[in-house]
């Protein structure tokens, strides 16, 4: 049937057909015979009534199917899961199908006839445009990825594909929302990134902790012999402070990359915020009214209390920065329970009972773009020479290691606030050691063999204890350890090693030192994290290690403490709370006095 049959002719033209058949039947047939001749008509016209519905019902059936399948058609169009694009050889849009209308966030009038070029982000555009003109040129399908702008100039990441099509004057392209896929790249890239720099930092660890157990630990003991009128203390107490920023600054790098070494223990996290007021009154300056908080009833906390505090100095500094002219500060800590809908917009928060810290500011607040760098390291917004960039990192390392989670929110011009969620612990307080003290009531007369590869430390650490009135021999490695422990006249009561040494390691010696020698105490010591040795398990869990730097008296009461206590079966002695020891406290007060 031609295209022109199909189309229906009007009333008229139909009536003067109709007419001009009649006039031809009644021609050739004549007037009716007789009766029969007129039944037999009426039976055959009866007949063609009854073809003609049936007729009919097809048609009106064979147009129900042709709606229906348009109409599945028109949704797995319009509602598919990507947008479908049809252009011009000039990027014109011919048609959109509702999926790309939605990622547009424009209505299909707006979309049709508009150039595509207008929506595409400046830095693509020119990239774009030799990607349609490969397409036009070629015939060939083609892929790129492009940022468009939506209605209020929104940024979506796109994949486009688009192909030529059979009457070559247009393109079909098919849009893919890639934006959360390329967050999830961009924060895997800075995981990767983070990582390296993790790997970095123990890497080096060990050597710069080697040098800082030297520094620090000298000038301590020079501090303990001079008096306060010495005229040359003024110069030792600098020498100590710089040693001890230097071990912040290792302590930042590893806080960072989670490899810090913790002393947790059970906390009311609203005694370490009050207890830390007077601090941060001085850091923040007088301009600045702090407020701080903590809600009665207080649920506990497993943290490291000196991290805590560290956290707290961070974000009060950067606060202080954010408010040049003056401003609040308010700091608090209360119990949250954290449901199923708040969890999922704050991903990975997960549902329970949480302790809240809340750092709230008025400052000068931050941009999208500013937040979305905050936590890489060495990225700073402070002139050069006035910030580090590890700050706001090492908090963010802290957190993710005590097994807590971090929200920021800001606005330029209206301040920011960051909130730390704890996890709930329900056990008892567990009581930790004290850390100063004096040198005097540890002393001892025990023969202490100490293994360390490092002249430096090794020098050290012998005259320390020494001067404790132990006995104390040296070895440089393992094999020279050996050769001494065959030595049965001399009675040895304590190993001290270090645990990463060339040749022969610190876990091996104890080993075969034990088979030597049962009964024999072994302690510890290393420049590494402790991740990095306990992850290899090449130490037993019950092992007890003293972390550098470490100061002079961290040294002696452990290793009197050492001796004091009964061996385990591997020679070492139970391990203090966190399984590590010693290590030079943070410094609380970051600026000079």
């Amino acid at each position: 049937m031609s295209k022109a049959s199909n189309r229906p002719a009007d009333p008229a033209e139909l009536r003067r057909r109709a007419e001009e058949k009649l006039v031809k039947v009644r021609a050739s047939t004549g007037r009716l015979s007789s009766k029969a001749d007129a039944e037999k008509l009426l039976h055959e016209l009866s007949v063609h009534q009854i073809e003609l519905e049936m007729v009919n019902e097809e048609l009106r059936r064979a147009n129900a199917e042709i709606e229906a399948g348009l109409a599945r058609y028109t949704d797995l169009y319009d509602f598919a899961p990507v947008g479908y694009l049809t252009l011009d050889n000039e990027g014109k849009i011919l048609s959109a199908n509702l999926t790309a209308v939605s990622l547009l966030g424009k209505n299909r009038s707006r979309l049709k006839n508009l150039h595509i070029q207008q929506i595409v982000s400046d830095g693509d555009r020119p990239a774009f445009n030799d990607f349609l003109k490969k397409i036009f040129e070629g015939g060939a399908k083609n892929i790129c990825e492009v940022n468009l702008l939506r209605e209020g100039n929104t940024p979506l990441s796109v994949r486009i594909e688009a192909a030529f099509s059979k009457s070559g004057q247009e393109c079909r392209a098919v849009l893919e929302d890639i934006t959360e896929q390329k967050k999830l790249q961009h924060q895997l890239h800075q995981a990767s990134k983070m990582e390296a720099i993790g790997q970095l930092a123990a890497g080096i660890a060990h050597d710069f902790n080697n040098l800082l157990t030297t520094i620090l630990g000298y000038s301590e003991l020079m501090l303990h012999r001079q008096s306060s009128g010495d005229t040359t203390r003024q110069m030792v107490e600098e020498i100590h402070k710089a040693g001890s920023r230097a071990a912040m600054l290792t302590r930042q790098l590893l806080a960072f990359s989670r490899k810090q070494v913790f002393m947790v223990k059970v906390q009311d996290l609203g005694e370490i915020v009050i207890g830390m007021a007077k601090m941060l009154r001085r850091l923040i300056g007088e301009d600045i009214t702090l407020t701080t908080e903590s809600e009665s009833g207080l649920w506990k906390v497993r943290v490291d209390p000196l991290q805590v505090e560290q956290i707290l100095l961070n974000l009060a500094a950067n606060s202080r920065d954010a408010m040049p002219q003056g401003g609040s500060l308010y700091i608090s800590a209360a119990n949250a329970m954290v449901t199923e809908s708040f969890a999922q917009n704050h991903r990975p928060l997960k549902p329970g009972h949480y302790v809240a810290l809340t750092v709230q500011d008025t400052g000068c607040g931050m941009s999208k773009e500013t937040l979305s760098h905050l936590f890489e390291p060495f990225f700073t917004t402070k002139e050069v020479g006035k910030g580090t960039g590890l700050g706001l990192p090492s908090v963010y390392g802290v957190v993710k290691q005590s097994g807590a989670h971090i929200d920021v929110t800001s606005e330029v011009g209206k301040g920011t606030t960051f909130r730390i969620w704890f996890p709930m612990v329900m056990v008892k307080e567990e009581k930790g050691e004290a850390s100063k003290g004096s040198l005097k009531p540890l002393t001892g007369t025990e023969t202490i063999l100490v293994v360390e590869d490092e002249e430096i430390v090794l020098g050290l650490v012998k005259r320390v204890l020494m001067e404790q009135g132990y006995t104390v021999l040296g070895a440089g490695g393992g094999g020279e350890a050996l050769e001494i422990l065959k030595k049965k006249e001399i009675d040895i009561k304590l190993i001290l090693t270090d645990v990463v040494m060339p040749l022969m390691n610190g876990r091996e010696l104890a080993r075969r030192a034990t088979d030597l020698r049962p009964g024999v105490r072994v302690l510890f010591m290393s420049g590494y994290p402790g991740s990095e040795h306990e992850k290899d398990k090449e130490l037993p869990p019950d092992t007890t290690i003293i972390q550098k730097p470490f100061s002079p008296i961290a040294l002696a009461r452990i290793v009197r403490e050492t001796l004091d206590n009964p061996p385990t079966a591997t020679g070492t002695s139970p391990s203090h709370p966190g399984g590590h020891t010693g290590g030079i406290p943070a410094s609380k007060d970051p600026i000079p006095d």
